[in-house]
């Protein structure tokens, strides 16, 4: 039974590996489709910088509420 599992396993692995090395080539074939993926990663990177950012100032500016809070 464990022989029988393994071979269907690996019968699942090497159909999914052929139909996806065909889904990824014919999805690179289409030039809309890397365009609009190359601008959604730079997008989802621009997104990213901001948010990193934005925590980084807000991080800052409690830290110089915090100093100036304490009682001297």
């Amino acid at each position: 039974m464990l022989i029988l599992f393994w071979v269907i396993f690996i019968l699942v692995v090497v159909l999914c590996f052929q139909n996806g090395r065909y889904a990824v080539k014919q999805y690179l074939s289409n030039r809309q489709y890397m365009i609009f993926t190359f601008y959604m990663v730079l997008l989802i990177a621009f997104g990213t910088t901001v948010l990193h950012l934005t925590t980084k100032v807000f991080e800052t500016v409690q830290a110089v509420h915090d100093i100036d809070s304490q009682p001297q």
